[in-house]
């Protein structure tokens, strides 16, 4: 069972993937996104510190996308 988590990432990171390619319900990419990594900090396998440094780092790339 060691390698529970790291399996349950790959699950996580592959199903909110394949949401964002096939969009079901034609809900947008960035939902897919939102919602993978917020599962992976809820789930405990992301912690939240790491996240917020995630999220920080990308500001400006989320502020382009954005504009």
């Amino acid at each position: 069972m060691a390698h529970l988590p790291s399996i349950l990432i790959w699950v996580i990171a592959l199903l909110s993937i394949l949401g964002m390619l096939v969009r079901p319900l034609g809900i947008a990419e960035a939902w897919w996104a939102c919602c993978g990594a917020l599962l992976l900090v809820i789930a405990g396998l992301l912690p939240m510190r790491q996240a917020g440094h995630a999220i920080h780092e990308g500001v400006d790339v989320y502020l382009f996308l954005a504009g």
